[in-house]
């Protein structure tokens, strides 16, 4: 998977008709520092781009594969955080510290996953050439020398001690000389003030103020206050002051030869990060925020399956299948959803989708568009199977509102729109259509819905078509009838089953009574 095109950056236009774009925002919100929306946005260029994905996903459902990639993000998480911020670090041997660290956390992160790679068991050529790379890069010259100069490095630092004397108003950092160590006598003393399984001492009771140190250097006096170790607080770039920042320089002074190797190691290794173990980091979220998005919809029994993808079958199907931006809404309302299938064979296909308002109709075609492109961009599905087709195109016509500002009437919009479609769909296309020409008359409606029909079926186009004409059913071969199901025992139940079956013609005339509300229940609670 390699970087996203700019020009792919920008939402695509049929995201919003099919929810897609709530979902991509909630699978990527947590990891925004990796701009993983591009990934969502670009589709691969074939079929075997979409297999090598799909075998990357299934290698991260082996639980200890994923364990291990897991910890790899994370260990290069540790490293991003620790890079100096340039606004926020503003002295010099501090940034250079930070970024030794970040070095060192680099380093182990990619030399523990070479080494577990070397000893998992995966299937996919992305991960076995990962493998293979790592391998090499890490027994590389380069590496070897970055590992050895932050080694030396980090021991050397760690191993200088130095004392600070405070003499009336000024602060002197020296050598450490031959004074005695009070460490040990100083945590007997105050060892009764520790917290019961913690090493830290409890602040006197009764005393929220912070605790406060003052050191002179040059002969000013600076307050500050000691971060609070107690609470778990990491020290950030930005918390050192200009009177920490002058001790440590009086520090580098009396060890100038480690901290000039310190100087050279920044300079020598300011690009230790290689471009391609960063590019994997990067890639491997697109996989791990999808499973994250689809774990609660997992945990709660709603099955996930990756497509068979094909480019030139168009015998396609579903089972199983279901909106997966409502059922993640409803798993989090811990209610249930409905599944849904459908199949087309032969020279099958339209779907014709008919019925009453709010009888999930609508959700199908989302369904039907987000499975498609889901599978296109070669992750799980919604579904326990699945065939799906390879598209170049997807495109929706969604009912809209009219706007006053708008020139044009809503049917001369949705006949442009239909036009725009029309024109640039191929055979290899997908079209979804949800309720178009709504506000034409019902013969107008019908003519022109037989226009649409003759183009579609001229270009041998998939599409979903949800409307109350039945009559477009018969206007071409190619059709198939799919009805919403309401329940026998009761007419006016929504069983939001959407199923293979004849239309009953008596979707059009439900929705006209429901518009005048002169069905059943409307006059039912009108009159008295």
């Amino acid at each position: 998977m390699g970087p996203p095109s700019p020009e792919q950056r920008d939402l695509p236009t049929f995201f919003v008709h099919l929810n897609l774009d709530q979902v991509v925002d909630a699978a990527t919100k947590s990891r925004t520092e990796y701009d993983l929306k591009p990934f969502f946005y670009l589709p691969p260029r074939s079929v075997e781009d979409v297999l090598y994905r799909q075998a990357v996903g299934r290698d991260l459902d082996n639980p200890a594969v994923l364990v291990k990639v897991q910890s790899f993000a994370e260990g290069m998480g540790r490293m991003r955080q620790r890079l100096p911020d340039p606004e926020k670090s503003f002295y010099k041997y501090q940034r250079e510290r930070y970024f030794l660290e970040a070095a060192d956390l680099y380093c182990r992160a990619v030399g523990a996953f070479a080494q577990d790679l070397a000893l998992l068991d995966y299937d996919s050529a992305g991960l076995r050439a990962l493998q293979a790379f790592l391998e090499k890069y890490t027994a590389s010259d380069a590496f070897q020398r970055l590992l050895a100069d932050k080694d030396h490095l980090l021991a050397d630092l760690s191993a200088i001690e130095y004392g600070i004397f405070n003499r009336e108003l000024e602060v002197q950092v020296r050598r450490k000389g031959p004074e005695p160590d009070y460490t040990a006598e100083i945590e007997r003393l105050f060892g009764k003030f520790r917290r019961p399984g913690t090493g830290d001492s409890q602040p006197p009771r009764g005393d929220p103020r912070p605790k406060t140190k003052e050191y002179v250097w040059r002969g000013k006096v600076e307050t500050y206050t000691v971060a609070n170790e107690r609470q778990g607080e990491q020290p950030r770039p930005e918390d050192m002051n200009h009177v920490e920042a002058a001790i440590l320089e009086g520090v580098a002074t009396l060890f100038p030869e480690i901290f000039g190797r310190l100087d050279e190691f920044c300079e020598r290794h300011a690009n230790f990060r290689l471009d391609k173990v960063m590019a994997f980091d990067r890639e491997i979220q697109f996989y791990l925020a999808w499973m994250d998005y689809i774990s609660p919809l997992k945990a709660a029994g709603l099955p996930f399956c990756y497509p068979e993808i094909t480019a030139t079958d168009k015998d396609i199907f579903v089972t199983d299948g279901f909106d997966v931006a409502l059922g993640r809404a409803l798993t989090e309302e811990k209610r249930a959803i409905v599944l849904n299938d459908f199949h087309l064979s032969g020279q099958e296909r339209i779907i014709v989708v008919t019925g009453p308002n709010q009888g999930g109709k609508t959700t199908f075609s989302r369904m039907y568009g987000q499975l498609h492109y889901l599978g296109a961009l070669g992750l799980p599905v919604p579904g326990s199977a699945a065939k799906l087709f390879f598209f170049d195109r997807l495109f929706t016509h969604f009912e809209r509102a009219e706007h006053a500002a708008e020139l044009r009437s809503k049917l001369e919009d949705d006949l442009v729109r239909l036009h725009e479609i029309l024109t640039g769909a191929t055979a290899r296309s997908i079209v979804i259509l949800n309720e178009i020409l709504s506000s034409a008359t019902l013969q107008d409606a019908i003519y022109l819905s037989g226009k649409i029909m003759e183009r579609l079926d001229a270009l041998d186009t998939l599409c979903v078509w949800v409307t109350f004409i039945d009559e477009i059913i018969a206007a071409s071969p190619r059709t198939i009838s799919m009805v919403s199901r309401m329940d026998p025992a009761d007419p006016t139940a929504r069983t939001f089953k959407i199923v293979r079956q004849q239309a009953n013609g008596l979707a059009y005339a439900q929705a006209i009574a429901e518009k005048y509300r002169v069905t059943y229940e409307a006059l039912k609670n009108r009159l008295p």
